[in-house]
């Protein structure tokens, strides 16, 4: 929901909050995936006046200018490194029931995001944390009871200032020096000024034009950080002191300060303010005291910490002699007064250690401000090839395609001679009698070619020398499954260590072809098309032994691949390897989509991010999870073939976000947080198809009222489309058909919607089931489902 990509991109925004009186309703908007309410917002065009922005805005809303009822908050930020100020100006206006009406149709900017909500439903979406910020909640209720220049005292803070409906936030929220214990639980840390102004920006990129940071943004935050889903909440929760359900700039400073991992505890006051975020995140019923199972999830915490036994009987020791030592029944919570003496009487040990976040928070901003720079990098590649097509277009006719040109063969390399056990011998084609010295008098391959070629053939290539390595570690596995020697993974004599720096280099090359891909491939036919693997690296093998037998690069067709390929499988770290692997031994011929699997937040949630910490151990783990994520990121999101079926992972986008289907190469690369960089994105990995007719007369007026979608309850973000969607989205842009994954179906495939659309899942017994394992050929017009047998 975030208006910037990157901070270059700041400028003054404006916030419509709209009333109708009719039925006491509240207008919000509601963007995916993070599904939380804001208010309409829109960049000021610079040199604009910002009367005029307003006028455009409600005519875009309503059908015409509204009157302004009042100038609700005036928010004003601070921006480093320069004299300037960006401004949120909030307007408040009245509408009746047919302006409301209309806002429902707009086709502007705000289409499809408009939402209206009851009065008395307000507070219910607050106390879940389901708007943006607190601040909105404040502002509905000051203009409902006509307290409008009166800013509560909970929303002062530290480093800002207010008056009357102003507020700001000015440098002042750096800290140079300590005054109080907060600040110097700061200046312990490696928080210098330049760092604590890098943090900022990603504040205001996380939160503008909202001036608090609210519970999504900061888990998106503490996500980044190593931080898992449960752990953010009490986090969240430990850092809002004032219990507002939003942080300030410097109470989210202050919180990431408390558990950053790079120094010791501080002492003093500094040391004290740590120990009370300590204390607020064990204390999870949030009652102000510890209650027995509380104090036992410290003990076992600094056991964990210490490699000590986490067995229940020594964690109740810690807690009994705790207990003597502060002289209190052990049916008594503990206070913070009694748990901060009991910290500086040494009765509660080793905390230091715990309460710490994995990732430091300076490799982040190192990370993130060079993902920006990449950002800028590639907005201005966009541009000049935006300039070159449109240039080109001018030539004449064709849609973009180079109409009459052949398509050039060239000799390869090598031969290969195949055996009947399916085995390869590899030649230079040079050492063949039957090649004459002048029939080779000239550059046979340029540079880049060679080097595909000789990663194709050469059996000592890094490429090949991991797929030897996956088919050893596989062949081991399944042996000692089979004789119940263990069911967990072993690498036999492979060296993990030279196997993950293999992999991080093969990760970084797939990255260099991914950059000079479009985020909406075309393909030619023939091609294979597989679903979901999920770790199944045993059927994957399947279909290259059906399909593939020899390898991909003599294989006369395509292999195009529809995304999640991590998470709840055993191998997902063996699936990625293979398939990156090939894909840089034949760039042209490996097509690999993104799926809603492939991004960082739901890899903690599930499998793939425990699995290469497993596998490799913490450090080299984290850096073989974080190189395949950096991948991950730049691959493309849907494909076309033949210029006739749609592919992608999820379903298509909604009209409102993708008018033509070329919106999608607008798509932003790299693309490392899908869900606030590319609403467009989101869709396409998240989205699934209707499946049955819904008997329910508002889910009909949904899908009424927006062109076929309605939200996707069942996954909780995203949309569902109904078969006339569908339709009209292969019509509006020429096509026949869609194939999509996302879905496991019992065949493995399943045919939807009047015959348009397939879905296939190519990973068999999934989750422990009985489902098969599916691909789809596409060849000479017809769509063909192949299924395999798996053991």
């Amino acid at each position: 929901m975030a208006l910037f990509k990157s901070s270059s991109d700041f400028c003054d925004v404006l916030s419509i909050l709209a009333f109708c009186s009719s039925d006491n309703s509240y207008m919000f908007t509601q963007e995916s995936p993070s599904s939380e309410y804001w208010i309409p917002s829109s960049k000021i065009i610079p040199g604009n006046p910002t009367t005029k922005q307003l006028i455009n805005d409600t005519i875009e809303l309503f059908g015409n200018p509204v009157p302004c009822d009042c100038l609700l908050r005036i928010y004003k930020f601070w921006l480093p490194n320069t004299q300037m100020h960006i401004t949120h100006y909030v307007f408040a206006v009245k509408v009746d029931q047919d302006q409301k009406r209309r806002s429902k149709q707009t086709s502007g900017k705000f289409r499809g995001k408009i939402y209206w909500i009851l009065d008395h439903e307000l507070f219910r979406i607050f106390s879940m944390n389901n708007m943006r910020s607190p601040e909105l909640f404040e502002m509905i209720m000051s203009w409902k009871n006509k307290t409008t220049n009166n800013i509560p005292e909970v929303f002062k803070s530290d480093g800002i200032q207010s008056a009357g409906n102003f507020m700001e936030m000015s440098e002042s929220v750096i800290i140079n020096n300590a005054n109080n214990g907060n600040e110097q639980l700061v200046m312990a840390t490696p928080f210098t000024r330049q760092v604590q102004i890098n943090l900022y920006r990603e504040f205001l990129l996380l939160c503008f034009p909202s001036f608090f940071m609210g519970l999504q943004s900061f888990c998106r935050f503490f996500s980044s950080l190593g931080w898992t889903r449960g752990d953010q909440l009490d986090l969240f929760r430990a850092a809002d002191i004032q219990g507002r359900y939003g942080l300030s700039y410097r109470e989210f400073l202050y919180i990431a300060a408390a558990v950053e991992p790079s120094i010791d505890t501080p002492t003093g006051t500094g040391g004290e303010m740590r120990n009370r975020y300590l204390f607020r995140f064990y204390d999870k019923d949030n009652d102000g005291m510890l209650r027995q199972d509380e104090l036992k999830l410290i003990f076992l915490a600094t056991r964990k910490f210490t490699k000590q036994s986490t067995d229940p009987s020594a964690i109740q020791k810690d807690f009994s002699d705790c207990y003597r030592g502060v002289q209190l029944t052990e049916s008594t919570p503990l206070s913070l007064t009694v748990f901060l003496k009991a910290v500086q009487d040494g009765k509660i040990r080793n905390i230091s250690g715990i309460f710490r976040t994995p990732i430091a928070v300076i490799s982040y901003l190192k990370e993130a401000n060079d993902r920006e720079a990449r950002q800028v990098q590639s907005d201005m590649r966009k541009a000049r090839i935006k300039t070159s097509l449109l240039a080109s277009s001018v030539e004449g006719p064709g849609k973009g395609k180079i109409v009459g040109m052949p398509f050039r063969y060239e000799l390869g390399a090598h031969s290969v001679k195949i055996y009947t056990a399916g085995t390869m011998n590899i030649d230079k084609l040079l050492t063949l009698e039957a090649v004459s010295p002048s029939s080779t008098e000239r550059p046979v391959l340029d540079d880049i070619k060679r080097k595909v070629s000789i990663d194709q053939f050469n059996q000592d290539s890094i490429t090949n020398e991991l797929i030897k390595s996956l088919r050893y570690m596989n062949l081991v596995n399944r042996q000692n499954k089979a004789q119940k020697k263990a069911n967990q993974f072993t690498w036999g004599n492979i060296d993990s260590a030279l196997f993950a720096k293999r992999l991080i280099t093969v990760c970084k090359l797939v990255n260099d072809l991914l950059k000079d891909e479009p985020r909406l491939l075309q393909v030619s036919s023939p091609v294979y098309v597989l679903g979901d693997l999920h770790g199944n690296f045993n059927d994957l093998l399947h279909f290259e032994s059906i399909l593939w037998h020899v390898g991909p690069v003599l294989c006369p067709s395509n292999i195009l691949f529809l995304g999640d390929y991590v998470d709840r499988g055993p191998s997902s770290i063996e699936v990625i390897t293979y398939l990156f692997c090939y894909k840089v031994q034949n760039p042209n011929k490996i097509k690999i989509l993104r799926g809603n699997h492939e991004i960082r937040e739901v890899q903690k949630m599930f499998t793939f991010f425990t699995e290469c910490h497993n596998k490799f151990g913490d450090r080299l783990g984290m850096e073989v999870w974080s190189a395949m994520n950096n991948t991950f990121d730049s691959l493309p999101i849907a494909a076309i073939i033949d210029n006739s079926i749609f592919c992608c992972h999820g379903g298509i986008p909604p009209p409102w976000l993708c008018p033509v289907v070329s919106c999608i190469n607008e798509v932003p690369v790299p693309l490392n947080q899908p869900d606030e960089q590319s609403a467009l994105a989101w869709e396409i990995m998240w989205n699934d198809p209707i499946r049955t007719k819904l008997n329910s007369e508002a889910f009909e007026l949904e899908l009424s009222a927006n062109e076929g979608f309605a939200v996707n309850k069942r996954r909780g973000t995203a949309h569902m489309f109904s078969a006339e969607a569908l339709d009209k989205f292969l019509r509006s842009n020429g096509l026949t058909h869609l194939i999509r994954a996302h879905e496991v179906s019992p065949a493995g495939f399943s045919v939807l919607q009047k015959g348009r659309l397939l879905t296939v899942f190519s990973s068999s017994k999934y989750c422990g089931g009985l489902n098969d394992a599916a691909c789809i050929m596409v060849d000479q017009g017809r769509l063909r489902v192949m299924r395999i047998e798996s053991d």
